[in-house]
């Protein structure tokens, strides 16, 4: 077995690996500090708790539909085939507006955390926020192109 052969093969061990077991965690894991996060906000007193618990439910909001566009991505192609153009326009809309929102509400989460001394949470969402700017940069990209 060459070099070549055996990085190829343990690339691909290491790409499934990701599919399975990886990607799963992280979501299993963001899911359990956004709950960690609510229950905090919720029991304890303060003049921003209603701006946190309003922005961290429109945050997860925002990250569960990134997860449901991730994880059926082929549904809502099928989807959009079906439904009228009109409400094709509205989703557009929708879609370009949470895109810009997204980034300001994963910053509010990400300043909480950051005040919570939560080291591990805020690398996760800023990896995630730095992901959403890269997106929001290429649509813009191919836009103006």
């Amino acid at each position: 077995m060459s070099r070549r052969e055996f990085f190829i093969k343990v690339w691909n061990t290491l790409i499934s690996i990701w599919k399975k077991w990886i990607r799963r965690i992280l979501l299993f894991g963001i899911i359990f500090l956004c709950i960690k996060f609510i229950f905090n906000a919720i029991t304890k007193n303060g003049s921003e708790r209603v701006v946190v618990i309003f922005a961290f439910v429109i945050g997860l909001v925002i990250l569960s539909g990134h997860f449901m566009k991730i994880f059926f991505n082929s549904f809502t192609k099928k989807l959009n085939s079906i439904l009228p153009e009109y409400i094709k326009i509205w989703l557009r809309i929708l879609n370009k507006t949470l895109n810009y929102i997204n980034p300001v509400i994963f910053g509010i989460i990400i300043y909480h955390f950051w005040n919570e001394n939560s080291i591990k949470t805020v690398i996760i969402l800023s990896l995630l926020l730095v992901n959403k700017i890269g997106e929001i940069i290429k649509e813009e990209k191919l836009a103006t192109t």
